[in-house]
């Protein structure tokens, strides 16, 4: 074995390994990992924890300090005389230092409710954000089957200028013969340096779609990069986390209804009270005393003019909005639908056609390349017929990347 071929093998495996193997399916997982408003769902978990024990603590009791010091212009005197008590008039200056402690009893089940309707709130929020990925999962499919065709260019442009390099040599002998005149040559020579300019402006855009994709996924895609053939998986229902919004608004607003009938309730407390102050409790002592107070207590709203039928007036008319948003998504995603089920009709249609022309441009390419090398026609009209086979097999593959992408837009239309 000589020390070439020992370089060779030395070398394989650094080049086999420079190139790696992409998939849509990678792209959208990173992509979302990448997603600054995704990395909210578990701020939003904890929102919604920090939430429900901040509801929890009106179970709880209340303790309350209190402090007061007032003069009033007059004060509760006893002018009647009665014989053998003497009555003090209470100063008007007063003071008073209370500690008080209530505990709720029964709230008609309104901090129930206001926990409820917070997780319903919670969940809205977190179906929006995921429905916020719907349109970063089209941009990055978009870009992902741009690089496809820009990849299928780059291919075709680098076998034309093989042929071209190919027709080259042969017209050298032609031309030393004296079978074809040497500006057929330089027709080819032009042609071949367009080509090279091309295949250079083309590999600038693959690389300006692949650092595109990195910025949204964070991946580090080179333009050569292989990428795998998407393999599109079509619900037959609509799975989107749209649904899940209109399906929760409409939770949401039921459970507003059930926390304003709630609020009619009436509330019971519990409380004790203990203070300090001058005077007391007993006004008629005009001294500083302490004193000791429980009791119960009973708070109800029993009318509010009719705010809260209106405003179960106006979740009503809410949740009939909602039906109308979910039944004008439906009709749009039917529209949406029909049209990449049209064109992955056209471009079966057009696939079907493409090998049979492709089969035939390559027949009469071959036929002016053979007339080419006798001098029977001229170099601009074989690279003329170079390019029109060219131009079928671009549009072939054109034709199948794009039925991949409305198989795969169809997919993200209609999934989670």
């Amino acid at each position: 074995m000589n020390l070439k071929t020992i370089i060779l093998i030395m070398l394989l495996p650094v080049g086999l390994s420079a190139q790696k193997t992409i998939s849509l399916e990678e792209c959208w997982s990173n992509a979302r990992k990448n997603m600054p408003v995704l990395q909210n769902l578990q701020a939003l978990d904890q929102l919604d924890s920090l939430e429900q024990l901040i509801l929890k603590t009106n179970y709880l009791p209340k303790l309350n300090a209190n402090a007061q010091a007032t003069w009033q212009s007059d004060v509760t005197s006893v002018e009647i005389p009665i014989p053998g008590f003497a009555i003090d008039e209470p100063s008007k200056d007063q003071y008073k230092a209370t500690i008080e402690i209530n505990q709720l009893i029964w709230d008609g089940g309104r901090t129930r409710a206001l926990r409820q309707n917070q997780q319903i709130e919670t969940a809205l929020t977190k179906a929006e954000t995921e429905e916020a990925f719907f349109s970063l999962k089209q941009r990055v499919a978009s870009l992902y089957f741009a690089l496809m065709l820009s990849q299928k260019q780059l291919e075709l442009t680098q076998q034309l200028i093989s042929t071209l390099d190919k027709k080259l040599k042969e017209l050298d002998a032609a031309v030393t013969q004296g079978v074809v005149r040497e500006a057929g040559k330089y027709v080819l020579q032009a042609e071949k340096l367009q080509a090279e300019q091309d295949l250079s402006d083309q590999k600038f855009q693959a690389k300006a779609v692949a650092d595109m994709i990195n910025v949204l996924t964070g991946l580090n895609i080179q333009y050569s990069d292989s990428l795998a053939t998407p393999n599109a998986r079509v619900p037959e229902t609509v799975k989107r986390h749209q649904l899940t919004i209109y399906e929760l608004q409409q939770d949401a607003a039921v459970s507003m209804a059930e926390v304003i009938q709630k609020n009619r309730m009436p509330v019971f407390n519990a409380f004790a009270q203990a203070g300090y102050g001058k005077p007391g409790l007993n006004m008629l002592k005009n001294e500083a005393d302490s004193w000791l107070m429980a009791g119960a207590s009973v708070s109800w709203n029993i009318f509010d003019w009719k705010k809260t039928n209106r405003q179960k007036q106006q979740l009503k008319l809410q949740r009939q909005m909602v039906d109308q948003s979910r039944d004008q998504f439906l009709q749009q995603v039917n529209i949406e639908q029909q049209k990449y089920l049209a064109e992955m009709e056209q471009y079966r249609a057009a696939l079907a056609k493409d090998e049979e022309i492709i089969e035939l441009r390559q027949k009469i390419t071959k036929d002016f390349s053979s007339q080419l090398k006798q001098g029977t026609v001229t170099s601009s009209a074989y690279v003329e017929e170079l390019f029109k086979e060219q131009s079928a097999r671009i549009s072939k593959e054109i034709h199948a990347i794009r039925l991949n992408q409305a198989q795969v837009s169809l997919q993200i239309l209609l999934e989670e």
